[in-house]
């Protein structure tokens, strides 16, 4: 055993006490994704968006229809989103939980690999990465397995690091190049700056062979490829795509607190620099430009990725994906620090705490949040109606009342067996306060009843609700046309049943 192994190897009965610790929040990320795979619902109302449009991709639906089309469906997330969970469902068929799989999936594996991949070092650095990566997730809740893109891109991180991890310096490892530019690429696909959460891997990668003009033309070709490869198919409009970001560059950051709060969250981030600094002062001169490089490029990321979480519609959880990156800092430079051990080790060891600890508060709220019976019995009147009412095609819509809005997210029921998806209220929360009107389109479909039925929230008066930023999610002109069109049919424990006046009940 080396000095330079990040753990000296334990007795055999603290090594199996480590396994035990180590074991705990691993199983704890498992708990969390084996319960969500079963809720019959989702926590976020922005993830029925990524299902329904992915669904539909299946039968050639645009993902972005312009903001002049009949439907306002189209959201900011890139093709590869909608591609990973169109998949499942061509594997899997048309379910909830099948809309949650993949991201499941990923999210499972992103301890897996981050153990595989410092493992090498010793069993005991693997299992610190396994804990930390195991942390990080479940202090992320739910953001860590809901099916918008963040679990992906920290898995196309994790494993951009592992193949950063592996290459020998000095040496060309065009693979392994090639293999991080794809999941950058993979990254923007999902997010259009997922960029951030690879571009300090990728740089430190490529800065370490013997040419390295090349490398970064070769890395930034492939991973470019790979995000414009996708709009070559006919379900995506890249000029529709894009016109949601010259609207959003336009959007106001959010209030102070809010960015005191990335600020606040973003340090749990920075204390691996600590070891990078300590290896700096030790270090040659070629090695400090190196490590001052890759810290630098990993700080500009945290302050671009910070400044974009303070616009409205983001937040905190944008940090997330940045968590392997520091793991990777913690443990590359910790190992160098061979003279300063257990300095390393106690520092590690607080910062696995100091995660976990977090986490746990996050974990009870997660799981407070998950309504079971109330979900369930939504789930059965939605079905009820649907059988009550064969070959009517039906919507719902929200009512006036944030509490009311999250029976919402079972929208999903209604349109993975065939009925329409006109509106989405989580697009219609940001663009009305973009001020980006309904198209004239959609309020003459809703005059002319080209859906038999909508389902509103009980007691409420339809489409009345003010958005979280403030703002009324639809013009008097389309709440005009409803109420003309459409009369209260029915009441049941959940919804109101609105009809087409012309055509009754039925």
């Amino acid at each position: 055993m080396t000095a330079s192994r990040f753990f000296d190897s334990p007795p055999r009965y603290r090594k199996g006490i480590f396994w035990v610790v180590a074991a705990v929040p691993f199983f704890a990320v498992g708990a969390a994704t084996l319960s969500y795979f079963i809720y019959p619902s989702y926590l976020d109302h922005g993830e029925p968006s990524v299902t329904l449009i992915s669904w539909r991709l299946l039968d050639g639906f645009p993902a972005y229809p312009p903001f002049d089309a009949l439907n306002r469906t189209s959201n900011v997330y890139g093709p590869i989103t909608y591609l990973i969970h169109a998949a499942s469902f061509l594997i899997a068929g048309p379910s909830v939980p099948a809309g949650k799989a993949a991201s499941l999936l990923a999210a499972m594996l992103v301890p897996v690999i981050m153990f595989l991949n410092y493992r090498r070092h010793s069993m005991e650095t693997g299992l610190v990465a396994a804990i930390l990566g195991a942390g990080f997730m479940l202090l992320n809740l739910p953001t860590a397995i809901w099916n918008r893109p963040d679990p992906f891109i920290v898995l196309l991180a994790v494993l951009a690091i592992w193949a950063k991890n592996i290459s020998l310096q000095g040496k060309p490892e065009w693979a392994k190049t090639l293999f991080i530019g794809i999941c950058g690429g993979l990254a923007v696909g999902l997010k259009i700056h997922g960029a951030l959460y690879i571009a300090p891997v990728a740089f430190i990668h490529c800065l370490d062979r013997e040419q390295k003009v090349i490398p970064f033309v070769a890395c930034a070709a492939v991973g470019a490829a790979v995000v414009v490869a996708p709009f070559a198919l006919a379900v995506f409009s890249l000029s529709d795509y894009l016109s949601w970001f010259g609207i959003l560059l336009k959007a106001k950051a959010s209030p102070v607190d809010t960015m005191v709060q990335l600020l606040r969250y973003g340090s749990l981030y920075l204390l691996p620099l600590v070891f990078v600094i300590l290896a700096w002062k030790k270090a040659s001169v070629r090695e400090r430009v190196k490590d001052g490089a890759f810290a630098g490029v990993f700080l500009l990321c945290i302050a671009l990725v910070i400044y974009m979480g303070s616009k409205p519609g983001t937040g905190k959880y944008y940090l997330f994906a940045l968590f392997p990156i520091a793991v990777d800092l913690l443990i590359e430079f910790g190992r160098r620090l061979t003279e300063l051990r257990k300095f390393t080790l106690a520092l590690t060891g607080v910062y696995c705490v100091v995660v976990l600890s977090l986490g746990i508060p996050v974990q009870k709220r997660y799981y407070r949040a998950l309504h079971w019976n109330e979900t369930g019995a939504i789930k059965k009147e939605i079905q009820d109606i649907m059988v009550r009412h064969p070959g009517r095609s039906i919507e719902m819509g929200v009512g006036e009342s944030i509490v009311t809005y999250n029976r919402t997210v079972q929208r999903t029921r209604l349109i993975l067996q065939g009925h329409p998806y006109t509106i989405d209220y989580a697009i219609i929360i940001e663009t009305s306060m973009l001020k980006i009107p309904l198209a004239d389109k959609t309020v003459s479909y809703i005059r002319r009843c080209a859906t038999d039925i909508w389902l509103i929230p009980r007691g409420e008066r339809p489409f009345a609700m003010i958005g979280y930023y403030g703002t009324a999610m639809f013009g008097q002109a389309f709440r005009d046309a409803f109420n003309r069109a459409y009369e209260k049919k029915g009441s049941l424990r959940y919804f109101d049943v609105w009809a087409c006046r012309k055509q009754g009940e039925g």
